[in-house]
């Protein structure tokens, strides 16, 4: 074994075929490949609904609110002190590695365990807002009036049960998302990713780096992980040649600082790298079809009111944005759509379960001629919309019939081990493990492994080491 590491090595500075052009940003980080376009957009002053509709919304174009976030009772009161003081006994969800792994489901601790470990640890708080913490955090006021409250989106977060539940035992175990919250001490990163809605990122403290890339080159990006729209690409290390797709790929930055929210329109690709005590919260909204400006007129004639802008005050749900998915369907393929295509591209996210069965069809199909169109869609409810899809939420939802496929060896191999630490199992299920990731994570923690897990990963580096070596050979 210890020759042929020797020979992977020194393959790699003496190689033996001919070589490929090697891309620039080739095995570099993210951004590497090119200089940035330029900076998103910065205002310094608070926009109104209209202003934000016509000049950023309808454009889809991002934008980053200058100090926005300061209106929060939460900028000023959500020290680490504050925040184990009265919400320590609040449970959260809590991954276990920075580098987001989307296969791995996180584990549940009360913020106050959470606070007492994080600076230490790799862990990072990714959940709903706490319910309890939502009478400090104030709506930004270019989401007041307009329509963007009508459309807030329910989102949803698994707990650990879900990867191996059945869709209809998943919707007693989800955990309904209405504003996610972000939380470390700096260094997480996210995949390459596009979001299904709208959406305002708040920073209450650290700085943030994005890289985004706009609508029409967004879908030129290899998502090979159709089930999250993500792509699997390793940020810190880009393989320019499996991923070819980011090899001249335009992009544009963004430096969110302590204070300021940004505005990400729907379907922009992004990621994102967090620096120091980072604290987030994001608000998510259904794309709006129009503008209600007499909400808006009545919303000026009653003056603007901080306290009613509250999280608190707002409903989350989901039928609206059942209706954009819906009608996204429709637009994608021609503007009328059978059951059986429905049936087979509208999915559980972790499941694969399809949602819109005959029953259901027949509820969205108004003039039941068997094709759905958008009039059908325009027409309904937002409450029937939802009822046909089974009030499953958005977020578990997938558009194109693919879902998440985890490694059938490793969840047998969980299946009948003891139950592993959170570090292990997050390493297990993460799907970009390399040679060199084998192999440090036996030598940093091969004592105190799990005999049967021990060897399950030593047989997973013995087959990469042979692999490796089979296609040195075919090259030569």
């Amino acid at each position: 074994m210890h020759v042929t590491i020797i020979f992977l090595v020194f393959s790699q500075y003496f190689p033996f075929s001919k070589q490929e052009t090697i891309p620039a940003g080739h095995l570099q980080p993210l951004g590497s490949h090119r200089p940035p376009e330029g900076q998103i957009n910065s205002i310094q002053h608070l926009l109104n609904p209209t202003e934000f509709y016509n000049d950023y919304v309808l454009n889809v174009t991002p934008v980053i609110l200058k100090g926005a976030a300061r209106l929060s009772p939460a900028y000023d009161h959500w020290t680490d002190n504050y925040l184990r003081e009265k919400y320590g006994e609040v449970s959260v969800r809590v991954d276990y590695a920075k580098k987001e792994n989307r296969a791995k489901s996180a584990d549940v601790m009360t913020l106050k365990d959470f606070l007492n470990t994080y600076n230490d640890s790799d862990q990072y708080l990714v959940d709903s807002l706490p319910e309890e913490m939502w009478g400090e955090f104030i709506l930004p006021p270019c989401l007041l009036c307009g329509g963007f409250t009508s459309r807030l989106q329910a989102r949803i977060f698994c707990s650990p049960r879900c990867f191996y539940s059945s869709l209809s035992k998943m919707i007693t175990i989800l955990k309904i998302k209405d504003a996610s919250l972000w939380f470390s001490s700096g260094g997480s990163k996210s995949f390459l990713h596009m979001d299904t809605v709208d959406n305002i990122n708040c920073l209450m403290s650290g700085v943030k780096d994005w890289f985004i890339v706009d609508l029409e080159h967004s879908k030129r990006i290899d998502m090979d992980h159709g089930e999250g729209d993500y792509c699997g690409a390793n940020v810190d290390k880009i393989d320019m040649l499996k991923y070819p797709s980011l090899q001249s790929l335009p992009w544009w930055s963004a430096r969110l600082e302590s204070g300021d929210c940004l505005y990400l329109p729907y379907g922009w690709a992004h990621q994102v790298t967090s620096h120091l005590r980072n604290l987030a919260v994001n608000i998510w909204w259904s794309p709006l079809q129009s503008f209600n400006t007499t909400d808006c007129e009545v919303h000026t004639e009653k003056g603007s009111n901080l306290s009613e802008a509250k999280m608190s005050n707002f409903k989350f749900t989901y039928g609206e944005h059942h209706r954009f998915m819906a009608l996204q369907v429709i637009r994608e393929h021609g503007g009328s759509v059978s059951f059986g295509l429905v049936n087979s591209l509208i999915v559980g996210e972790h499941t694969g379960e399809r949602l819109i069965t005959r029953e259901r069809f027949q509820m969205l199909d108004k003039d039941n001629d068997g094709h759905l169109t958008k009039d059908d869609v325009i027409s309904l409810p937002a409450d029937v919309i939802e009822t046909a899809f089974g009030h499953v939420p958005p977020g578990e939802i997938n558009l194109r019939g693919e879902y998440m496929r985890l490694d059938p060896q490793v969840v047998s191999l969980l299946e009948v081990v003891d139950k592993q630490p959170p570090f292990v199992e997050e390493f297990l299920l993460r799907h970009d493990k390399t040679f060199e990731d084998y192999q440090s994570f036996l030598e940093q923690h091969s004592d105190n492994l799990d005999q049967t897990v021990k060897k399950f990963i030593q047989d997973k580096l013995d087959q990469e080491v042979k692999g490796e070596t089979s296609r040195q050979h075919s090259e030569l």
